[in-house]
Formats: structure tokens, sequence, C-alpha cells
């Protein structure tokens, strides 16, 4: 049994990763059903688009998480209230999605 937020793993819930290692200027979109985006670009970067998922649904859920500095970081996918414009190394941002609303919050 599982939804498209997780994923059954040995019998315990799991979260959906993605893996990306972007460069300066890039985009990474997330996936649908993707609930953890890692960011991992082996440095520092001057500027990224992160787009949110395509189609949310009321009450989907994303960590963005870098293992590195992102100078300006540009979240896009619909409205998204709370948007970072940077990050720092091993920092991480939670977005919830509210169908209500019809927008991304930042949760942590």
């Amino acid at each position: 049994m599982s939804d498209m937020y997780s994923q059954l793993v040995n019998g315990l819930l799991a979260d959906v990763l993605q893996y990306a290692t972007p460069s300066a200027g890039s985009t990474v979109a997330a996936a649908a059903g993707t609930t953890v985006l890692l960011l991992d670009a082996g440095g520092l970067l001057a500027t990224l688009t992160v787009a949110l998922p395509a189609n949310p649904t009321d009450g989907q859920r994303l960590v963005i998480a870098s293992s590195g500095i992102i100078t300006l970081l540009s979240v896009t996918g619909g409205t998204v209230k709370g948007a970072l414009t940077s990050l720092s190394a091993n920092g991480f941002a939670r977005y919830a999605y509210s169908a209500q609303a019809g927008a991304w919050f930042r949760t942590g």
C-alpha cells in the first residue's frame, strides 16, 4: 500500500527522494510525488531555480535540501508564500500546498 507522496520500504513508510547535481544557472524541476529534493552541487552556486511540482494536490509536501551554498535561489511553480531567496550549506526548507489558497506555503 502506498500513495503518490510516500512509498512502503521494508514495511515502513518512506519519503520519495529526488537527487540532483545542479550547475549554476540551471533549473531543477521537482518531479510529481517527490517529497524530498536533494541538491548536491558540490560547492557554491551563484544562481539556481527550483520548480515545485506541477499540478500539486492539497496537503502535498516537499523538502528542499542543499549540501552547498546557493547565493541566489528562485523557487517557482505557482504562488509560493515565503519562498527562499538563498540557501546555506546543509540548509533546507519545507513547503506544503494548500488547494484552498492555491499556493505553496513555507512551513519550516
